[in-house]
């Protein structure tokens, strides 16, 4: 069935589109009646709420707070899951020369990441099954923002992501990320993951090359590689990661500045080759 767009979005004045991916088109928008900027995902086709889980979990349980976690409202069409909308915050990517060559900086995506796990986990018994760097942006004072309003939030008991060990999956694919690294790319989720045994993502040689480089990386893969897989549903784990790295980006008035320059002269030096 066809979503009905138009219907949807003649609800809101559009001010222009700030992506569109896998799972539907993302707007930012006015609300006529309010007048404030939100942000409008709007789904390329409608989803049951079997379909996805723990996005009305999600947007009944989670309300504002200072995570980087957006409060959301759920739009339906005869009990289908056809858009999100949530408050819109001006945000910032990061220019990858940052994150590899400042240490503390690629730190705390990891540190709020695994604030964000903690607070989903023990509170409600949700848990971001496909984090990756793409998924996060900073706002002016540093705190990193998830973006990936849909199918990446799950029920922590979910058959599908406990067969395919996909909250260790995302784990590994989180500290990829940061270096340029993908792990979809590389290694599709198993079927017969396995959690009698260290998690077989955290295995894979692109993470030992990455943490040759980056000593608190080897440190995380060490502590994960001398635990079976059922850490990824202790919320314990990532509490303990997070009091040990930064969960903001330090100097937010330098890097963010610092992240457009590199990004401008990156395109420049595209138009100029």
């Amino acid at each position: 069935m066809e979503v009905p767009t138009l219907d949807i979005l003649s609800d809101y004045h559009v001010q222009r589109v700030l992506g569109s991916g896998r799972e539907g088109t993302v707007y930012l928008v006015e609300d006529k009646e309010r007048l404030g900027e939100l942000v409008l995902k709007v789904f390329h086709e409608p989803h049951t709420s079997d379909w996805l889980p723990g996005l009305p979990v999600y947007a009944d349980k989670v309300m504002a707070n200072d995570l980087g976690l957006p409060e959301v409202n759920l739009l339906y069409y005869r009990d289908e899951i056809i858009g999100a909308v949530y408050p819109y915050v001006q945000l910032s990517s990061l220019h990858w020369r940052i994150l590899n060559s400042i240490e503390i900086v690629a730190q705390s995506i990891v540190g709020a990441y695994c604030d964000m796990q903690y607070y989903l986990m023990s509170e409600h018994g949700l848990a971001l099954s496909e984090p990756g760097l793409p998924h996060f942006m900073v706002d002016k004072n540093g705190r990193w923002h998830y973006l990936d309003i849909g199918g990446g939030i799950c029920l922590l008991n979910h058959s599908f992501v406990h067969k395919h060990g996909l909250i260790g999956y995302g784990f590994a694919n989180m500290l990829m990320s940061i270096y340029n690294k993908n792990l979809y790319d590389l290694m599709k989720p198993v079927e017969d993951y396995s959690y009698d045994v260290p998690c077989i993502y955290c295995m894979h040689k692109s993470l030992d090359a990455i943490a040759m480089q980056h000593e608190w990386v080897k440190e995380i893969l060490s502590d994960v590689r001398n635990q079976k897989s059922t850490v990824f549903y202790d919320p314990g784990f990532y509490q303990r990661i997070s009091e040990s790295l930064p969960n903001r980006v330090p100097w937010p008035s330098l890097i963010l500045p610092l992240s457009k320059s590199l990004t401008w002269l990156g395109k420049l030096r595209g138009m100029l080759d």
